[in-house]
């Protein structure tokens, strides 16, 4: 391992006279860090640390009437509905959450996500036919389709069915011809708030069901706690709608009633009863993802099938009946899909996601929250080999790293991207070599947007898409080389060595032994904490160092006890264990404070997130 780029403390402004002014009765800390946030006056600070923020009428959203009237109107004509979500934390709640509530409706409804190896990202061929093979009426995506008007051409006009599309992506120009499209971001839309995830609009349509259609004894607020698990581990902004339905859904997480999230928590060691979003980014999101993410070499090199990549919708292939997909689909269909009685469709590793948040078994929670748990190590073992791997092919003197290679699991490669794109601070592409194709993802920085240089590479691609530091595609190998070529060009335009010194933007400069021995209270108001809305940095100098040990699997973290003058506090660097060979006596420290629970006790403790020499 290389030790990282050395990164720019960006120090906030300190707050103007006026706004403290404005702020007066709240601490001098406190006043900068809502400061930093863009919050300037005492009503907006009070809405923001104790408001209960506003949930905006579900029927604001365009087509939403079009879609309820569509699926009462299936209810009531007992046809068999499908919820098609996507196999990241996003799509399976938004699944689950949907699901639960028609059939708390009346519905007769199959929830459906897809296999990240057989199927790919979002509707598909091969399901669209599955479910038209057990009758399926109407479909209803929740987290994808938006960019799939094809596929949707063919539900609609092949196949007879009826589709609903709710996704918060960023649409295309062409949008699907379907019965109805819930998306805030599409043309028209004039809801007030477009960062909903998908759980967040399948929260909507589950709200607006209930709402036309009233169960006895069930409340939209019941599912508060699906829609939070969404929204944080989508990393969507925690601002506006968003920050009222996390807020309250962890509220309703502290007091589940889900056997599977309990089984879950348990697992991961997390305290229920203060069950916070990093609980759910660290500890609950990574196991639900990790069913979906691995699958042997071997099967992934036999999984490949044809991406159909036609120029208009009216071009998609038709296919009507179960023989006409390739022998490989069967093969497909055969082995990785079983039926229960009920002919649910189950894909043996990424339906127990699904299962466990939808499973009234304890007993079976247990089992699934432990395989979780299991296949979640698993997961972080690979990414570490993966890792290492893909360290050894790339090169630092160039703007982008990119590495690629048959060994690598295509469930994992975003997670490699991701981490070496933290510690190396380039655009990062990472992509897994099968017999035909290679499927890669991308992770970038601030200063180079990943998507919009794949789109000006689009006619090498058979699929991409993504954000700004973001991005995954399909390309044949053969075009690979030529792929890196552009992309390597289009980053040099972009990028020079002088812009891509990582930077961390810095709440308050404050010595240790300033800080407010109630600092946790106020921090605390911060909840949730996540997108656009961060936790607190702090930057203290001058620190002496009392104590140092590398600790952690191959003495990668650092364990510290830090000193200023009579103050003192112990924290913990994790991947900064370099450091213990050459730390000086004093040191600069930029971290966050947390709790940290040990033997009962409840300590102060520094997350130290970077460390300078004095």
């Amino acid at each position: 391992m290389h030790i990282p780029i050395e990164k720019e403390w960006k120090i906030a402004p300190v707050v103007p006279e006026n706004i403290r002014e404005n702020l007066s009765g709240y601490s001098k800390v406190m006043t900068q860090l809502l400061y930093n946030r863009g919050i300037e006056d005492i009503d907006s600070a009070n809405s923001y640390l104790h408001g209960s923020n506003v949930l905006y009428d579900p029927f604001l959203l365009k087509d939403m009437q079009k879609a309820i009237d569509c699926i009462l109107d299936a209810i009531d004509a007992c046809q068999k509905i499908a919820v098609f979500g996507d196999y990241d934390v996003d799509g399976i709640t938004a699944t689950a959450l949907l699901t639960q509530v028609l059939e708390k409706i009346g519905a007769n409804v199959i929830p459906y996500i897809p296999d990240r190896f057989t199927e790919g990202y979002g509707v598909n061929l091969i399901a669209l036919n599955i479910l038209s093979s057990l009758d399926v009426n109407l479909i209803v995506t929740v987290d994808c389709g938006i960019r799939s008007p094809n596929e949707l051409y063919y539900a609609t006009n092949e196949l007879g069915m009826k589709v609903i599309v709710s996704d918060h992506h960023m649409p295309e120009e062409l949008l699907p011809i379907v019965d109805a499209i819930i998306c805030q971001k599409q043309p028209g839309d004039e809801y007030p708030d477009k960062n909903l995830s998908g759980a967040g609009l399948a929260l909507k349509i589950a709200n607006a069901l209930l709402l036309s259609r009233p169960v006895s004894g069930v409340d939209i607020s019941d599912y508060l706690d699906l829609a939070a698990l969404g929204t944080v581990a989508d990393v969507v902004p925690l601002t506006g709608e968003n920050r009222a339905i996390v807020r309250r859904g962890l509220t309703k997480l502290r007091m589940t009633r889900r056997v599977g999230l309990l089984a879950l928590m348990q697992v991961a060691k997390i305290n229920i009863n203060s069950v916070t979003t990093s609980d759910i980014g660290f500890g609950i999101a990574p196991r639900l993802n990790a069913a979906g993410r691995i699958l042997s070499n071997h099967a992934e090199s036999t999984s490949e099938t044809p991406i159909v990549k036609p120029e208009s919708a009216i071009e998609i292939p038709a296919i009507n009946n179960m023989d006409d997909i390739s022998e490989m689909e069967n093969l497909i269909l055969e082995e990785d899909i079983l039926f229960e009685e009920n002919q649910k469709p189950l894909h043996q590793e990424t339906q127990k996601a699904l299962s466990i948040l939808m499973t009234n078994d304890k007993n079976y929670a247990g089992l699934l929250a432990q395989e979780l748990d299991d296949l979640n190590k698993r997961r972080q073992k690979m990414t570490q080999e993966m890792q290492k791997m893909a360290e050894t092919q790339i090169n630092l003197d160039e703007l982008c790293l990119f590495a690629r290679d048959e060994q690598f699991n295509s469930g994992l490669v975003g997670l490699v991207a991701a981490k070496l794109t933290e510690f190396y601070y380039r655009p990062t592409i990472i992509g897994f070599k099968g017999k035909v194709n290679t499927r890669a993802s991308c992770r970038s920085i601030p200063e180079f947007h990943i998507t919009e240089a794949l789109d000006l590479c689009k006619d090498l691609l058979l699929q991409h898409g993504g954000h700004a530091m973001a991005a995954g595609f399909t390309i044949e190998n053969e075009k690979w080389d030529e792929l890196i070529k552009q992309i390597m060009q289009i980053v040099k335009e972009k990028l020079d060595h002088e812009k891509i010194r990582p930077k961390i933007n810095v709440d308050i400069e404050i010595p240790l032994t300033n800080l407010p021995k109630d600092i946790l209270i106020d921090l605390d108001k911060m909840e949730p904490i996540g997108a656009d809305n961060p936790p607190a940095i702090f930057v203290s100098r001058k620190v002496q160092i009392v104590r140092s040990k590398p600790v952690g699997q191959d003495e990668k973290h650092l364990k510290l006890t830090l000193k200023d003058g009579s103050t003192i506090f112990d924290g913990i660097a994790f991947n900064q264990g370099y450091w213990s060979k050459e730390l000086p006596g004093f040191i600069d420290i930029l971290y966050q404070i947390e709790r940290n629970i040990f033997n009962g006790n409840i300590y102060t403790q520094l997350n130290i997130k970077d460390i300078k020499a004095s």
